[in-house]
């Protein structure tokens, strides 16, 4: 692999240790990892069955979005090009390499460029969907359940979700207006040497997205099935393991919980949002679980979830498109470099 996706993974490794120490130093001692012994067999298989299938289920949202599109690729291109953005996820900073990932991963296979940066933008589209709904609908049973106090988070919950629709509306039905506002941008003095391969690269993803935007209400409810079902299943994972080391845990409010620190998470910086959703995830149980079962929680969690996305994208060829995605020099037939 490249040095510098070494260092990032090195990085990430630190942060997220040094989050899970400060987590065990401020709840209890770092004995307390010994409750990871009480994890059994039957639900850390039970997990990687929940991450599977959520790995499956986003490559099913891939390949629905390339079909309607107007191309084809077969389920196991799409979701190994699915894991292959998660990598490209975790090893940039706030999960910027997961479009472009995706993208060449697909480009690779066979499916036409514009149509395989189109699904990329399409495919942020679909999750900002979700989240429009799907934030205020965790803050308000958080609330409900009496796990949200201050009614002012609540309303902040709501405003994340009133901008969130937003960018779904202009991306979804408004990209015209962006592809013109690109071409201003690449008329400036600097960055005319790239105006025609980017503004081909516009037009086309444009007609792609518009053409995805266009299909049948039915295909759509079916993204925003695959969409729930990509997220909810991974958040799941987190509950199994509480409930498998003894905690009582709701499933709704873990669900609620992951969600919001899972969306807020793509405003940190750091490369997997790592230390953050470590303390975030901490802090947000405290109350709910003892220091053993919340430190063993959220360290195979993410283990699972952030880890193992590194580990098998690098199998399935993450170090090759890892080349990639670290080069500093933009290049004409690299598109994604302009959205």
């Amino acid at each position: 692999m490249a040095p510098a996706l070494w260092r990032t993974i090195l990085v990430s490794l630190v942060l997220s240790v040094a989050g899970i120490l400060a987590v065990l130093l401020w709840l209890g001692d770092p004995s307390d990892l010994r409750a990871l012994g009480r994890l059994s067999l039957p639900a850390v298989a039970g997990s990687l069955l929940l991450l599977a299938a959520s790995f499956l289920a986003g490559g099913t949202r891939l390949a629905v979005l390339v079909a309607m599109a107007g191309d084809r690729v077969n389920a196991w291109r799409a979701t190994r090009a699915f894991v292959l953005g998660l990598f490209g996820a975790a090893i940039t900073p706030s999960g910027g390499g997961n479009g472009p990932a995706i993208a060449l991963s697909l480009i690779r296979d066979g499916v036409r460029s514009s149509v395989a940066w189109s699904i990329t933008v399409y495919g942020s589209i679909s999750d900002l969907l979700f989240f429009a709904w799907a934030i205020p609908a965790s803050a308000l049973v958080l609330h409900l359940t009496g796990h949200l106090a201050d009614a002012r988070l609540l309303w902040l919950a709501f405003g994340l979700s009133a901008a969130s629709l937003l960018l779904w509306y202009l991306l979804a039905f408004e990209l015209a207006r962006a592809t013109r506002l690109g071409g201003r941008i690449f008329s400036l003095a600097g960055l005319r040497r790239w105006r025609r391969p980017a503004m081909r690269t516009l037009a086309g993803i444009g007609a792609a997205t518009a053409t995805v935007t266009r299909s049948h209400i039915g295909w759509h409810v079916l993204l925003q099935l695959l969409t729930i079902g990509l997220h909810l299943l991974l958040y799941s994972i987190f509950f199994l393991l509480a409930r498998a080391l003894g905690a009582d845990l709701n499933f709704l409010v873990s669900q609620a919980v992951l969600l919001l620190v899972s969306a807020t998470s793509y405003l940190v910086p750091t490369p997997g949002a790592s230390g953050y959703l470590e303390l975030a995830l901490s802090y947000s149980f405290s109350s709910q679980l003892s220091a053993g079962v919340l430190a063993a929680s959220v360290l195979t969690y993410r283990a699972l979830s952030y880890y193992a996305a590194v580990l098998l994208g690098g199998i399935l060829g993450g170090a090759v498109l890892s080349k990639e995605l670290i080069k500093r020099t933009p290049r004409d037939d690299l598109p994604g470099r302009v959205p």
